[in-house]
């Protein structure tokens, strides 16, 4: 799938990759590989602080499960990019780093806080991102949570994949 193109339509389904609380942005991707941040560079150093082999469980799509303050730190927008050229369908945390969120919904990287979900979920659990209810579910434990609704914009940023795509469609037009 070419990562420029995506955009979100109703429901991501994957498999979960639990992280922890205050993943900042540098975990993500350290700094010193974004001087040159070409594609191959930033996935192939993608959570690799966390887990060396995240880029290879990345390619299947996963949706990251986060903790508190996902993202938190600098204005890096590297780190949404390494997140969607490895693989990342979705995360899903209690909170993201101001920054970071701000990042992750210009480039239309799909995110949504739902704590109800993070705490019930394990790794390798079957999850579900439900965009049209702004819900959450756990498919493996059969579980279903109201998610904190996302924002008009937000959500239309988002369903475009990303804020130019938004703008190029017209459909800013319509909050004027």
């Amino acid at each position: 799938m070419n990562r420029s193109t995506r955009t979100v339509t109703g429901v991501i389904e994957g498999e979960a990759y639990v992280l922890g609380d205050y993943i900042d942005s540098d975990a993500i991707v350290p700094v010193r590989y974004c001087v040159r941040p070409t594609p191959d560079v930033l996935t192939k150093h993608c959570l690799t602080m966390i887990d060396i082999d995240f880029p290879l469980k990345a390619r299947h799509g996963l949706i990251l499960i986060a903790g508190r303050d996902f993202g938190r730190g600098s204005a890096n927008e590297n780190a949404v990019r390494a997140l969607l050229l490895s693989g990342v369908r979705a995360v899903v945390a209690i909170s993201f780093g101001l920054l970071f969120r701000r990042n992750a919904v210009n480039l239309g990287l799909p995110i949504m806080c739902c704590s109800k979900l993070v705490a019930g979920t394990a790794s390798r659990d079957k999850v579900e991102v439900n965009f049209d209810h702004q819900r959450c579910a756990n498919l493996t434990a059969g579980h279903e949570f109201a998610a904190e609704p996302l924002s008009d914009i937000e959500l239309g940023i988002i369903r475009a994949g990303g804020l130019v795509k938004w703008v190029k469609s017209g459909k800013m037009e319509a909050i004027a």
